[in-house]
């Protein structure tokens, strides 16, 4: 996520980092969808611990079409890398150690490393995903502590450990 070139002589701009005075890197308010033509990827990454479990995710992956059009706001980004990447690591890690996966289809592979690209992110799960932007207020007029403080799709760190 590069910043925005800015004058030198301008005061510094947070919103050019998509950092926040009262939420620092966190998302201040993280999509929970994406819109509908990403719906096949949304489907997939919510039920990957499942998939993992039955051994179906590959073959779910394999069936998703390779059409790659990039979503445009920041925070749709950030959801699709999310999801792209619980995606990628189940792929991967499906069959456990001892029978990984060292190519991803295309269908994949490509859609994973341009979201990375523009992000700025590696293509690979990172902080910015499984906490920065998976995280919802669990009353949404309630104070934001940590005690209120949920994954935005049921997917944490624990929750990969398959």
């Amino acid at each position: 996520m590069a910043a925005a070139t800015k004058d030198s002589n301008a005061p510094f701009c947070l919103d050019s980092y998509h950092v926040s005075e009262e939420f620092g890197f966190i998302l201040p308010q993280p999509l929970e969808e994406l819109p509908p033509y990403y719906q096949p990827w949304m489907d997939i990454a919510l039920r990957v611990p499942e998939l993992v479990h039955s051994h179906e995710l590959r073959s779910c992956i394999n069936r998703v079409g390779e059409d790659n059009k990039l979503t445009r706001t920041v925070d749709s980004l950030r959801l699709a890398h999310l999801a792209l990447s619980v995606m990628t690591m189940g792929y991967v890690w499906q069959e456990g150690e001892n029978d990984t996966v060292e190519v991803l289809p295309r269908n994949l592979a490509v859609p994973f490393w341009e979201v990375s690209q523009r992000l700025g992110l590696p293509p690979i799960l990172v902080h910015a995903d499984a906490v920065l932007a998976n995280w919802k207020k669990r009353d949404p007029q309630g104070c934001c502590s940590v005690s209120q403080v949920g994954t935005t799709h049921g997917v944490s760190l624990w929750s990969l450990c398959w």
